[in-house]
């Protein structure tokens, strides 16, 4: 009889050798199990393809026998099935309503899916590869909870063997086949006369930490019969619960998963001993046989003091403080240490102690607001400390309103704030307010609380307001809040330009052109241009510079004949310019004759601790107008000296500052010149 199967095991490997080296596209595995007189069999495509082939075209399976009389080197396998595949939607109700696996795989066979066209995107593609892997690996574990879902599945076929044979070769491979698409053939050998390979679990080990136990237990040998575990537990050694309403199964992806099955349990208070019984359960769904009784000692832990509360006595400044800890840890415990601490990251200090059988202290607050730690110490010197608790005495007294608010807005709208912080231990923080007319109501500012003396926001300057007021308030850690600080009045960049006026056609006679044009609409508007160029810009000369004030008129008088096209610009406080829109051509007569370009010259007198200005050019002038403006500011009027004067001193000058001068001369025909060069000067 062994000469029997030695013969068989070369006539095996001789036909599966050939077979290891063709080209693989279904891949599976095989696994058989006796079951009395019947054969047990279950297999498993290796991956989501193979499936997807076997669920189309099945499988073939096919048993060679091996007996006494059975001659030497005559093996014949007998087809007993082929396109074997997964029954039909209608057979699966009865099994859907008996069995969570069942219900599992009907879904995931016949369940809904989205089809990919030729033009689909690559996230599509990639959902769709995901979604066909997850259906594969939840069918595979559905197959392997439930042998009868694997049989549903087409993974599974119960083999009525005949009786006279004592070795059974089976053997599995996709229906189908062509050219393109090949098969791995999967083999499996039974003996009637083995033994069961069912064997018990044992080398189980198991960590006890504060809160768990952790048992575990090698892959190797287990994890070639076993897919799932039952897990039973009891608290007196004898009678034992399941754990799962289902087989256990560890599913971590890690290098200890790797070598162990692992089981972990929360550790269960009023006991010292835990007692953990464990078998395998075979894709086949048979049972292996219990392990040996896993005896876990629990040590007795040191908990945190819990659910501390307490009532505070407003007159006394005082708090009465109450917790729990269970009774039957008491006499692990040296006392209680109970702690007040300012905030959370101050040192804890000056503990108060307390019997292991008090459940209460009255505590001395020593500021109206404190955290309180309650603190549990064994004998041992171990230490559990408590959550902390805010506790704190009734408060009603707001803080002070910050003082000292000053800020700056700049050109792009940003504004910046700094005060100063009142004298409060409980300060919370601050919330800024806002209005455009201090007379309105005060809108906030912050979305929530600013917690340092500083803050910066940026404004919108596409409007027509031209100051911000803002005030704030500072709040305690109760919220209760201070009165408003005083108003700080911030002007706001002016970025845009007045209304522009509308300029009516010169009226022209003898010796002199009329301008007439009706005035911006706009309240800032601080002067008129009148400009003229020639068409080829080949110049551009400021004919007129008239306050806001002068009626919408002005008299030029002309001797020399030179082309202009004349525009009129409405020029506010801050500089921006609108040009009305109608332009002219005018020819206007000595011009530069009458009113030629004056010169000026400036230099700083730091002994009289003054600016002295000279000009040159007109001779015939009764007036003449002095124009300043300082670094980015608008230009403006800033004396008129009257009669033919050459000399001005400026007296209204700092130190450090930076002034720059123009000058404008009218004659007696109330002709005024072009202005004149510019000059720069720092004092």
């Amino acid at each position: 009889m062994n000469f029997k199967y030695i013969l068989f095991t070369i006539i095996l490997l001789y036909l599966v050798e050939p077979l290891k080296s063709q080209t693989r596209k279904v891949e599976l595995d095989l696994i058989t199990e006796k079951a009395g007189d019947s054969v047990l069999l279950r297999w498993a495509p290796k991956n989501y393809k193979s499936w997807e082939w076997s669920k189309n075209k099945g499988w073939v399976i096919e048993r060679a026998c091996l007996s006494d009389t059975t001659p030497s080197g005559a093996l014949q396998f007998r087809q007993l099935a082929t396109g074997y595949t997964h029954r039909p939607q209608e057979e699966w109700r009865s099994m859907v309503e008996q069995s969570d696996a069942a219900a599992i795989a009907a879904q995931l066979m016949f369940g809904q899916t989205f089809e990919i066209s030729a033009d689909a995107s690559l996230d599509l593609m990639m959902t769709r590869y995901k979604e066909d892997q997850m259906r594969f690996a939840f069918a595979m574990t559905s197959a392997d909870r439930d042998y009868n879902t694997a049989r549903m599945l087409g993974l599974g076929y119960t083999d009525q063997s005949p009786k006279n044979c004592q070795v059974l070769l089976y053997r599995i491979y996709a229906a189908g086949q062509d050219s393109v698409m090949h098969s791995d053939t999967a083999y499996s050998v039974i003996n009637r006369n083995d033994p069961d390979r069912k064997i018990k679990i044992y080398s189980i080990k198991q960590k006890v930490s504060d809160t768990a136990v952790l048992l575990y237990w090698p892959r190797v040998p287990f994890g070639q019969t076993y897919s799932f575990f039952d897990i039973r537990r009891s608290m007196d050694g004898q009678h034992f619960g399941a754990m799962h309403q289902t087989p256990y199964v560890s599913l971590e992806n890690n290098d200890f998963s790797e070598e162990y099955f692992h089981f972990n349990d929360r550790l269960v208070s009023g006991t010292d001993s835990v007692f953990y019984i464990i078998r395998g359960i075979t894709p086949f769904g048979t049972y292996g046989p219990w392990s040996d009784t896993i005896v876990v000692d629990i040590p007795s832990p040191l908990v945190q003091p819990d659910r501390l509360s307490y009532v505070t006595n407003d007159e006394e400044n005082t708090v009465m403080l109450r917790w729990e800890y269970p009774e039957r840890l008491q006499s692990y415990l040296e006392g209680f240490r109970v702690y007040q601490s300012g905030s959370l990251t101050a040192p804890l200090e000056k503990p108060i102690t307390v019997t292991p059988d008090k459940r209460q202290v009255k505590l001395q607050l020593e500021t109206s607001e404190t955290y309180v730690m309650v603190e549990a110490r064994t004998r041992g010197k171990k230490r559990s400390m408590s959550s902390p608790v805010f506790v704190q005495l009734s408060d009603s007294i707001p803080p002070e309103a910050p003082d000292g608010l000053t800020g700056t807005i700049d050109t792009t709208g940003m504004m910046h704030l700094h005060w100063e912080k009142p004298e409060a231990n409980d300060l919370y923080g601050f919330k800024v307010y806002s209005a455009h007319d201090p007379n309105a109501e005060f809108s906030q500012l912050t979305t929530g609380f600013v917690y340092d003396k500083v803050w910066k926001k940026q404004f919108s300057l596409k409007h027509l307001n031209r100051y911000v007021y803002i005030k704030l308030k500072a709040y305690d850690v109760r919220f209760n809040h201070s009165d408003f600080s005083r108003v700080l009045k911030l002007s706001l960049p002016d970025t845009i330009p007045p209304s522009p006026p509308v300029f009516f056609r010169p009226l022209f006679k003898a010796q002199e052109v009329h301008f007439r044009w009706k005035p911006s609409g706009s309240k800032d508007v601080a002067h008129y241009l009148i400009a003229g160029k020639n068409a080829q810009n080949n110049f551009h000369d400021t004919l007129a510079f008239i306050a806001a004030s002068e009626p919408g008129e002005f008299e030029l008088k002309t001797f020399l004949n030179r082309n202009y096209m004349v525009s009129l610009a409405a020029i506010d406080s801050a500089g921006n310019a609108a040009y009305a829109r109608n332009r002219f051509q005018v020819n206007l007569k000595n011009i530069h004759q009458q009113n030629r370009k004056p010169v000026l010259e400036a230099e700083a007198n730091y002994r009289s601790g003054t600016i002295d200005l000279s000009w040159e050019g007109g001779a015939n002038s009764t007036k003449t107008l002095i124009f300043r403006r300082t670094d980015n500011g608008p230009m403006r009027l800033h004396k008129t000296l009257h009669g033919h004067q050459t000399r001005f001193s400026d007296k209204q000058v700092s130190v450090g500052a930076h002034y720059i001068y123009r000058v404008q001369m009218e004659n007696t025909q109330h002709t005024r010149s072009q202005m004149s060069n510019e000059i720069s000067l720092k004092f």
